[in-house]
């Protein structure tokens, strides 16, 4: 018989622990404090005071009593989350042979090496391959200038990076020919 009764017992133990568990994760999913959510901050759980809450204490006739002229709740309130995460880009339109995107990066962004994080903002295209008429999105961020990109500027520019691999190529065949031999020569 005592058996039976701590078999019951562990059993009632059993249930109320599962219902207290199940009602804890209920409770932590609700404050979005549970694993694979973010995790709430006070400030975001709490609204800001409206601004006739904090003119309460002024005087009636005093100018800050008054909302600046031409401002509305609406702009003193901050912006969502989701604006603040949209990303702003300005866009060129490939029009010149021989556009690549490190040409692209140089004009508007001032960097060859910015072509990366064109190929980031244009996930959809492939890096190598640009076509006339393909349009490249770059960070509004980056930009040096929004000026269309001149197809002197393209033309210059694979002009003087052809110079420069050739120029490589020289130094290598250079480096790979046999060195001058020093010391004693055989007549």
């Amino acid at each position: 018989m005592k058996k039976e009764r701590r078999q019951v017992i562990l059993l009632v133990l059993g249930v109320v622990f599962l219902f207290l568990f199940f009602v804890s994760c209920v409770s932590l999913e609700k404050l979005g404090l549970r694993k694979g959510k973010q995790e709430a901050t006070p400030a975001a759980s709490q609204p800001a005071p409206a601004p006739q809450q904090q003119q309460a204490n002024l005087p009636q006739g005093s100018p800050a009593a008054a909302p600046p002229a031409g401002t509305t709740q609406e702009e003193t309130k901050p912006a969502p989350a989701k604006q603040q995460e949209v990303k702003q880009y300005f866009v060129h339109q490939v029009k010149w042979p021989n556009e690549s995107l490190s040409i692209i990066a140089k004009w508007y962004t001032g960097s060859l090496m910015n072509w990366k994080a064109l190929a980031k903002a244009n996930p959809d295209m492939k890096p190598t391959i640009i076509h006339k008429g393909d349009r490249i999105r770059i960070p509004v961020h980056m930009l040096k200038t929004r000026d269309p990109m001149p197809e002197e500027f393209v033309d210059e520019l694979v002009q003087s990076l052809k110079k420069k691999k050739s120029a490589q190529g020289t130094q290598e065949k250079k480096q790979e020919e046999e060195p001058d031999l020093f010391g004693p020569k055989e007549e």
